[in-house]
């Protein structure tokens, strides 16, 4: 019943979208199958869905769908398309997959790769932006990287790396002042071990706490920051929905279209996230952060109805049902099922934290004593904590972490309505 909820949706929502490119992956997918190439899609969502209603209905095409959701593994989609693992595709040795989302194509590009994966991989959102056409994929011909790809309002990344930068040496001051622990995270790690630098497509800085420390810089921030700064937290009168902190410089704004009707401040900023105690057990890890991701999309949900455009009021109403439902979910109700996940293991320290504020679709954590005490590394103007085995940590975050992505020298991140260095969004 479920996949044909979603493949209703994904039709009503999606099909305008693939229907445009039907006519050039027919073509593409006759090249392969005249060939014998084995093709697979990744995704059995609303995209997924959609995509091969529009393009392969029949199912002689496409030879599987690829999802990471084990309990989706050997079932069909109503197309007849049967779901499997990232080993099903390496085992059978598929020629080529295309991502259907493009916002998880880095994640998904990765694991393949370190699964053994070795045909070519795209990314369909990519592809369809760009209208490239069937014979440019077929032969792997068109520029992958396009730094120029998101308008930046007149400002050059280096604009916006300086401003990032100026908030780091402010959280850097506070930090060393009071002896408080962080380091630099995620792409931001990334980039420190690799160039000492931002990497070349990077947009923000990140930087991680443990959930005392974390606790502690919210505390003093708030009273020492420099007045060009401020702190950003869920609280009332604001829509901020992040479970982490905002350290965001005022009048400035860096607005992505998914955010512009959100209720909050969009200036440039670094993300604080804490990171909490969780189990030595990985199967408790894995229940936690499965627990957490659903609560964090009920939030999402909750904010965001789907951008769908239709006179059609029975069609808004399908492909929102979700939002409208959440709607008599009270909001405190949901913040506090999230906080009950933060403090779940908050007495009992197995010596094992994690990042439960992920956005990625994978468990996030780490032993602590591979991450304290931190070291300092150079990035860009100084030098900055980072975990201190740093290769340890970069190997949980993204696993084969030493071979750049298709997106990493290009491909800017978000669709961009609004950059500002001088006035907040809407001044």
């Amino acid at each position: 019943m479920a996949n044909f909820r979603k493949k209703l949706i994904g039709n009503i929502q999606y099909g305008e979208y693939y229907k445009s490119i039907k006519p050039e992956m027919e073509q593409l997918f006759k090249k392969y199958q005249e060939e014998g190439k084995k093709v697979a899609i990744w995704g059995a969502g609303l995209k997924g869905n959609a995509f091969l209603s529009a393009v392969d209905p029949k199912a002689r095409y496409v030879g599987a769908v690829v999802d990471r959701k084990e309990s989706l593994h050997g079932t069909y989609l109503p197309s007849g398309h049967q779901i499997v693992g990232v080993q099903y595709v390496v085992k059978n040795e598929f020629d080529v997959i295309f991502i259907m989302g493009g916002s998880q194509y880095v994640d998904n590009y990765f694991l393949l790769t370190k699964t053994g994966f070795r045909g070519l991989i795209f990314d369909m959102d990519y592809l369809i932006k760009r209208r490239i056409g069937w014979k440019q994929i077929y032969e792997n011909d068109f520029e992958k990287n396009d730094l120029e790809d998101d308008k930046l309002f007149g400002y050059t990344l280096s604009d916006i790396h300086q401003k990032l930068l100026e908030i780091l040496r402010e959280v850097d001051r506070i930090c060393k002042k009071h002896h408080i622990t962080y380091f630099l995270e995620a792409g931001s790690a990334l980039g420190a071990y690799r160039s000492h630098d931002f990497l070349q497509s990077d947009y923000d800085i990140d930087i991680a706490l443990l959930r005392d420390e974390y606790e502690r810089f919210i505390q003093i921030a708030g009273k020492e920051l420099d007045s060009r700064f401020l702190l950003q937290q869920r609280g009332k009168g604001s829509q901020y929905f992040y479970p982490y902190t905002q350290v965001v410089m005022d009048h400035t704004c860096f607005v992505n279209d998914e955010l512009q009707d959100i209720k909050m401040h969009m200036g440039i900023h670094i993300d604080v996230a804490p990171l909490d105690n969780v189990s030595a057990d990985r199967e408790l890890q894995k229940k936690q952060f499965q627990r957490m991701q659903k609560i964090t999309k009920m939030i999402w949900d909750k904010l965001h109805p789907e951008k769908f455009s239709s006179r059609n009021i029975f069609k808004k109403l399908i492909v929102n049902y979700r939002y409208y439902m959440l709607q008599l979910v009270p909001m405190p109700f949901l913040v506090r099922m999230q906080e009950k996940e933060f403090a779940r293991y908050r007495d009992s320290d197995s010596g094992w934290v994690g990042d439960l504020c992920t956005h990625y679709k994978k468990v996030i954590a780490f032993e602590k004593e591979r991450l304290l005490p931190v070291r300092r590394m150079d990035f860009s103007d100084g030098e900055y904590p980072v975990p201190k085995d740093i290769e340890y940590y970069l190997g949980i975050m993204y696993d084969d972490y030493k071979r750049p992505s298709p997106r990493e020298n290009g491909g800017v991140k978000y669709n961009m309505v609004a950059v500002s260095l001088e006035k907040n969004y809407g001044e």
